[in-house]
């Protein structure tokens, strides 16, 4: 066997053995992550739709109570039959079932029970008249809110269930029963939606008798109340450990509670092999089902065996590549030699063999040359005439093929430097063309502001044409004067700071309209990072802005709108629940003071909506007048106790000395100071920290990580809570905008509170800006000018 022959198979015996390792380990390693992975997605996905059926439930029951409490119900049902009033009242619950129907459309009848269960009212009146005493919705809804579970209708020939309430007078006397039927479309729809699974992910409900209540993706709408499966996650979800568990926690600990048992991998009713989880919903005594089939969910594995198997294919004919070429440049040195002894047994006496190596066979090749030297120098004498002659000849060769590669070299230059020269004159023309054709207004100016280039959107824009604007101060032709102060900080900006500019600015056209336009300007630098143009790009935002404010006009009347029937509402809860209308049972003060509650949130947001049409419109005013902002501070703090003492948070407080008495709008400044405290307070964990810091700052010190450029008064307020992510940072004083940890976190909150902060803050000449890491905490810091809030005038106060 060939020494090349017994290396090569060396090398693929090494390789078999490495690949067969590798492969094993990443096989075990990466069913374990894919299992992992599939179990975690799938019971997270179960749970996220359980909670979505469980809020729809129980939207749908207190839609139930509110309308049984109303008023309209209770004085039909107290109205005799017999009576002149009953066409009236009977006129009014019609009116009303239609306002109801159009306003939840899941609702498609409404029914009014007396108090013996016959059918009095209905948004069908043929079933008026029908005795219901019997049926569940109204013997199990003299007690309380009843949800009927999920039956068929003969009435309609459908599928569908009904949420009943009990109808009472002022006394707790029982009425009558009010009925909401609804038909399950909606709710079939939130447990069809599915996880991204694939395409045999399946979600459907069964009841405490473990029969289908939602259709079946696989066997369709025909297994509703008449399929019982009898499956390993069909007996496990009504286990009475778990049920307990979720009555009192929800899914939140489940998987831990229950030792990481609440996936199955078993047989479905179809007999097939799949992945499961469920989910207990103690609102309706029901179980969600999610499954998929295991050979979907485990094809990702498949796939990485492919990858793997063309990986370790490839991998060979490389190695196999790699070591052939390693054999032959181990064995060369012998080729050499052998052919090196065939040209000297031909007569050539001038060959050198050369193997190129100092092992055995190189010394070996020496020693031939040695011996062929020998036999040479016999031949020597006239040899060396021919070597002479021969040695000339290359050398005048040499030189010739030398000049003709340097002249094939710079012919080759000049080529690539024409290329070059063609695409980027090509690169010019495409570049000025895609200037000159857009919408916006573009040009460019020296150093001094004086325009040099300006496309044809100018025109459009402006009414100039681009040859009445060049060798002008740029903006002189459509300038509408600006605030000192803006123009100041923009020629700061992009002259001195040699930074790109982006601001809003208010222009006049050559027609004399003003317009409102959103300008970039960016400065051209040398190799000396000195400026020599500057580029500005300027597109006319006159209609955005008038959306905007058209938006913000809309927002303001609706809230003012919105403010008397909430005080009205208000007004009357306090008014019944201080008794001022007769006495009220424990049930009913609960019902008024869910709904004081939920009007005085109303209330809230709609101030919040007003505060943000002020600050938008530009209407609202600051009242500066001395402060003193450490008794502001501390009464902040004394009014967020319950919320201290609730979490157990330590709060740290820092005043600088001499803390002067700051001359602010009062009102303006404590609002600031709330927001900021009640936010900070929310989003920290039980038995955390809070810092809040006030002290003045002089010009050049750092506060927050920034070099204050004057004296300022400084307030800091910071915390170890839950962080914000770095993802949504800089969309943090957006309106409406609350971040993903903070909505999961408290479900609760407008989103306008760091909003109307930032506009306060910025409109009173001051600034504000935080720094923050996701689960770690967050600090704001707020510097005001130390001489005070700017006054603003102005015709509305914030609330």
């Amino acid at each position: 066997m060939k020494i090349r022959t017994k290396i090569n198979l060396s090398f693929i015996l090494a390789f078999i053995l490495i690949s067969s390792i590798v492969g094993a380990v990443v096989g075990i390693y990466t069913t374990g992550i894919i299992k992992n992975n599939v179990y975690l997605y799938l019971s997270s996905g179960s749970r996220a739709k359980a909670e979505h059926i469980r809020t729809f439930i129980l939207e749908q029951e207190s839609t139930s109570l509110i309308l049984a409490a109303g008023s309209a119900y209770h004085d039909f049902l107290m109205t005799a039959e017999n009576s002149i009033e009953y066409p009236l009242q009977k006129e009014k619950i019609v009116k009303h079932f239609k306002k109801t129907l159009e306003a939840e459309p899941n609702i498609y009848e409404l029914l009014i029970l007396d108090v013996k269960g016959k059918i009095v009212a209905a948004s069908n009146e043929s079933e008026e008249g029908i005795d219901k005493s019997t049926d569940t919705f109204f013997t199990e809804a003299k007690n309380g809110a009843f949800f009927k579970d999920i039956y068929f209708s003969t009435v309609i020939n459908k599928v569908t269930y009904a949420i009943s309430a009990p109808i009472k007078d002022d006394d707790g006397k029982f009425l009558g029963v009010s009925v909401l039927r609804y038909l399950p479309e909606n709710l079939f729809s939130i447990i069809k939606n599915e996880n991204g699974l694939g395409k045999t992910e399946e979600n459907f409900l069964i009841n405490k008798d473990k029969i289908f209540i939602s259709p079946s993706l696989f066997l369709g709408d025909s297994v509703i109340l008449n399929k019982k499966i009898e499956t390993k996650n069909a007996n496990d979800c009504f286990n009475e450990g778990e049920i307990e568990y979720v009555k009192k926690n929800g899914y939140v600990g489940l998987k831990e509670f229950f030792n990481d048992n609440q996936i199955n991998e078993a047989l479905d009713y179809r007999n097939v092999d799949v992945i499961a989880t469920h989910a207990y919903i103690p609102e309706t005594g029901w179980c969600l089902i999610t499954k998929a089939d295991r050979a979907e969910l485990m094809l990702f594995r498949k796939t990485l065996l492919i990858i793997f198997i063309i990986i370790f294919v490839i991998a060979s004919l490389i190695y196999l590549l790699l070591s052939y070429i390693i054999s032959k440049r181990i064995t060369k040195p012998l080729d050499v030699l052998q052919i090196g002894v065939n040209k000297i047994q031909m007569g050539d006496l001038d060959y050198k063999v050369n193997t190129g190596t100092k092992d055995e066979i190189g010394v070996l090749s020496d020693s031939f040359n040695a011996m062929v030297m020998a036999v040479k120098q016999s031949r020597a004498d006239i040899d060396i005439k021919v070597g002479e002659q021969t040695k000339e000849l290359a050398n005048k060769t040499e030189d010739l093929e030398s000049q003709k590669l340097a002249i094939l070299n710079v012919l080759e230059d000049v080529e690539k430097e024409k290329r070059q020269v063609e695409i980027l004159a090509n690169d010019l023309i495409k570049f000025k063309l895609a200037v000159e054709n857009t919408s916006e207004q573009v040009f460019i100016t020296d150093v001094e502001g004086m325009i040099v280039y300006s496309n044809k959107s100018i025109e459009n824009i402006t009414g100039f044409k681009p040859s009445e604007a060049l060798g002008k101060k740029a903006g002189t032709l459509w300038k509408l004067p600006m605030t000192l102060d803006y123009y100041k900080n923009m020629w700061d900006i992009i002259k001195n700071q040699k930074k790109n500019y982006i601001g809003e600015i208010q222009n006049k056209r050559k027609d004399g309209e003003i317009y409102t336009a959103r300008l970039n300007i960016s400065p051209v630098l040398n190799d000396k990072n000195e400026v020599i143009y500057f580029v500005a790009i300027e597109r006319d935002i006159s209609k955005e802005k008038e959306v905007d404010k058209a938006k913000t006009e809309f927002v303001s009347l609706a809230s003012h709108q919105l403010r008397t029937p909430l005080s009205a509402i208000n007004w009357y809860t306090e008014m019944l629940l201080a008794g001022d209308a007769g006495p009220i049972n424990e049930e009913q003060k609960k019902y008024l003071n869910e709904v004081a509650t939920g009007n005085k949130r109303m209330v809230a947001l709609v101030d919040a909506l007003l505060n943000v049409s002020r600050l938008d419109l530009g209407t609202f005013m600051i009242e500066p007048e001395p402060v003193n902002t450490k008794e502001m501070a501390k009464s902040v703090i004394a009014e967020l106790q319950p919320m201290i003492k609730e979490k157990k948070i330590e709060i740290k407080e820092v005043y600088g000395e001499n803390l002067p008495i700051f001359n602010a709008d009062q009102k303006l400044l404590r609002m600031v100071l709330q927001n900021l405290l009640s936010n900070t307070f929310k989003y920290t964990p039980a038995l955390g920290t809070v810092s809040l810091q006030m002290r003045v700052i002089q010009k050049g010190e750092i506060f927050g990580e920034k070099v204050l450029s004057g004296a300022s008064f400084a307030i800091s307020v910071g915390d170890n809570g839950i962080g914000i992510p770095e993802r949504q940072q800089d969309k943090i004083f957006s309106k409406l905008f609350r971040a993903d940890n903070a909505r999961e976190s408290e479900t609760e909150g407008t989103g306008l509170g760091l909003y109307v902060i930032k506009s306060i803050i910025d409109k009173s000449g001051g600034d504000v800006w935080f720094k923050s890491e996701e689960n770690k905490g967050t600090t704001f810091y707020i510097i005001l000018p130390d001489s005070g809030m700017k006054k603003r005038e102005g015709t509305k106060k914030l609330n």
